[in-house]
């Protein structure tokens, strides 16, 4: 090789720490302003607007401003259920919320038209729980098995 040894590796740099999260507000495009923990609190505008679009016809359009509002209700809906739900918690003494608080709640502030698809999709994500669950012990087992066969099989070391 010409020329001598490689030159030196550059000096290391320490990692990078993240900057302080900014209490600096983000505009929205509208021109409101929104700090981080009300964006913290919306619901995913992608989200809210596949459920819109498969309540109306394929042909129909759905404006900016409608997604927009459609995500601040949607978001607001959410949130007064869970604060009702954990209010109910904390009277119970309990900790953690259940899907089965979430329907309660709904149905204590008046939407107990909304009551039955959810006691539905609660019993579907219940039964698909159980049935991943079943797969896994399953799987457990045969691993189980598998390593005492193994086990059974080797030979002792000699002395």
């Amino acid at each position: 090789p010409k020329g001598g040894p490689p030159p030196p590796p550059p000096p290391q740099q320490p990692p990078k720490k993240k900057p302080p999260q900014s209490t600096q507000p983000e505009t929205a495009e509208d021109g409101q302003t929104l700090f981080d923990d009300e964006l913290d609190r919306l619901l995913p505008v992608g989200t809210v607007a596949s459920v819109m679009r498969a309540a109306i016809p394929p042909e129909a359009k759905i404006g900016r401003d409608a997604r927009e509002a459609a995500q601040d209700c949607a978001s607001e809906f959410v949130a007064f259920v869970a604060s009702e739900a954990s209010d109910a918690c904390a009277a119970a003494g309990r900790r953690i919320m259940t899907g089965r608080d979430v329907v309660d709640a709904v149905v204590r502030l008046g939407f107990d038209r909304q009551a039955a698809p959810l006691e539905a999709f609660l019993a579907t994500c219940v039964e698909k729980r159980r049935g991943e669950n079943k797969v896994k012990r399953a799987k457990r087992a045969k691993v189980v098995a598998a390593q005492a066969a193994a086990a059974a099989t080797e030979e002792p070391a000699a002395p």
